[in-house]
């Protein structure tokens, strides 16, 4: 069931972070220790950070029976 429902809804959830942070700030950019992530990798990037992170939190919180 985490398989079917969660990750959809983790990559969807991670989609709508990122397509709000676009539509209310304009371009993404930030810069980490080392790196600086600016144009289409800033999205793509901050993305990928949002549906790891929702993943980790549903297979951290998902009853184990």
């Amino acid at each position: 069931m985490r398989a079917i429902v969660g990750v959809p809804l983790a990559a969807l959830a991670g989609f709508c972070v990122v397509g709000l942070l676009r539509a209310t700030y304009g371009d993404i950019e930030f810069t980490a220790p080392g790196f600086t992530f600016s144009g289409a990798s800033g999205p793509v990037v901050l993305w990928v950070l949002c549906f790891l992170t929702s993943v980790v939190g549903i297979v951290s919180l998902w009853s184990r029976e």
